[in-house]
């Protein structure tokens, strides 16, 4: 929690002083108001945008529950979603606020690994979500998208 805090405590610094940069006091106050909207969304639908921007499908398969349970359960969190995207490449990502609304997408292709190497794998995913990386990755991601379009708006108001 305290590295969220951090987190967002920076990035909002600096996406103040770039909006105060771009137009002053009212281009701080926008900007503000941006970062407390991206901060909510972030914080609420991330999960559900990342998992839409891979077309992954909420999916049932005998063999990755019974992993993502036990898994889950020696790790101390609830089992988590799984999702499917449909491709041959193998990945796997987790995504989700916190431990109680997460997610495991897996590829096609991963489910061709063998039962220790997909478990690793697993295993893996469910220690980015036990601490808490997805938010905060998912939190830097969003602030890094905005600072790069205010500076674009930035850039065309100076130059146009």
């Amino acid at each position: 929690m305290l590295r969220t805090l951090m987190l967002l405590t920076t990035l909002g610094a600096i996406f103040l002083a770039v909006g105060f940069l771009l137009a002053g006091f009212s281009g701080m106050l926008f900007a503000l108001l941006l970062a407390v909207i991206l901060d909510l969304s972030a914080y609420w639908w991330s999960d559900r945008l990342v998992l839409g921007l891979y077309n992954a499908k909420e999916f049932k398969d005998e063999r990755v529950e019974r992993m993502l349970e036990r898994l889950a359960s020696k790790a101390g969190i609830p089992k988590p979603k799984l999702y499917l995207i449909e491709t041959e490449s193998p990945n796997a990502f987790a995504t989700g606020r916190n431990p109680k609304n997460s997610a495991v997408a897996v590829t096609r292709g991963l489910l061709d690994l063998e039962d220790d190497e997909l478990e690793g794998v697993l295993g893996h995913e469910l220690a980015h979500i036990k601490n808490r990386d997805c938010l905060i990755s998912a939190l830097a991601a969003v602030f890094a998208t905005a600072i790069a379009f205010l500076a674009q708006i930035g850039y065309w108001s100076i130059f146009a």
